[in-house]
């Protein structure tokens, strides 16, 4: 085998080296772009979510009581109360929500679908469905119609028949 040959084989396999420590440099950088991304999507999110809560208190369960059976009784602040409670929580959702389909790790469908699963209670009475027609604009389509399917055979007042179940005599 001539000098010559035995270069050229070298060189290739430097050629090949270098080639595959680039594509790996690569990923890398996609892998580390993808999780500050994440990241940020998140943190996003929690700042909205943590402003929110901050628009309400304790009272937040009794206005949601109260929406389920006296609605016609709510204050201002207590509709307040709830609207800045729904949007924290549809804020939390939304945020996982891009998180999965921004960031392209896993399935933003399992998302959509948890969401949807929690919608009787969510948005079982009229006050807080009136809440999601208004809102539905700033949601992920995908989460959107996995609710409004959830949402198709959900019958109004089914939080407080919830309640009913576990507690019979409540009022």
């Amino acid at each position: 085998m001539k000098k010559s040959n035995i270069n050229d084989y070298v060189q290739l396999a430097a050629t090949i080296g270098i080639a595959v420590g680039l594509v790996l440099v690569g990923f890398q950088i996609r892998q580390s772009n993808t999780i500050a991304f994440q990241e940020t999507v998140s943190s996003n999110w929690a700042t909205h979510v943590e402003t929110q809560l901050a628009q309400f208190d304790s009272d937040v369960p009794d206005a949601i009581a109260k929406s389920m059976t006296n609605p016609d009784e709510l204050t201002l602040a207590e509709l307040i109360k709830i609207n800045a409670w729904l949007t924290a929580v549809m804020s939390t959702w939304q945020g996982e929500y891009d998180t999965v389909a921004l960031g392209g790790v896993g399935q933003a469908s399992n998302i959509a679908n948890q969401v949807a699963a929690d919608a009787w209670y969510l948005f079982g009475n009229e006050i807080t469905r009136n809440w999601y027609r208004e809102n539905t604009y700033w949601l992920a389509e995908e989460i959107v119609q996995a609710i409004d399917k959830q949402l198709s055979t959900t019958p109004l007042g089914s939080d407080l028949e919830y309640y009913k179940r576990i507690q019979p005599d409540i009022r």
